[in-house]
């Protein structure tokens, strides 16, 4: 999993951020479709999306695979100037819509028991960097709120 340090300090561990850090049997493309070829920069997360409501899925905190990340290319180009959020998370967002009411609340529940006691104990630990990461999280608001708007 991409290890990265997010707006507040914290290292965030992500989902698999490239084919290459997953594999599967091909069949799992008869049952959920193939790749979204038409969205380019967010297809495998659409894909990974779809395969955990019908797969088994085990972690193993390995490398098998790797791929090349630097400036230039197009994944890279669109996390520096950030205009990936907005499109991950309308994509998060679709995808919640396709959930029961109940998976829903599930993953806002658990969102709420793994992430708000992960960042007490870390401002706990370093109380100096709150004011910071309060200002950079109103300046992502505000970023997507013009965004939106545009």
């Amino acid at each position: 999993m991409e290890k990265r340090i997010n707006d507040d300090g914290m290292i965030d561990a992500t989902f698999p951020v490239n084919p290459s850090a997953y594999f599967y049997h091909k069949s799992l493309h008869q049952k959920i479709g193939v790749y979204k070829v038409e969205e380019h920069y967010a297809m495998d997360i659409d894909f990974l999306l779809k395969a955990v409501k019908v797969a088994y899925v085990k972690y193993f905190n390995e490398i098998w695979g790797n791929f090349r990340y630097y400036p230039g290319t197009k994944t890279f180009d669109d996390s520096i100037n950030r205009t990936n959020e907005m499109r991950i998370q309308q994509l998060f967002k679709d995808y919640t819509r396709t959930l029961s009411i109940i998976e829903q609340w599930e993953i806002y529940w658990n969102r709420i028991m793994i992430f708000v006691p992960l960042r007490i104990f870390y401002f706990s630990k370093y109380p100096q960097r709150l004011p910071q990461s309060i200002r950079n999280r109103f300046m992502k608001s505000i970023s997507l709120f013009i965004a939106i708007f545009r």
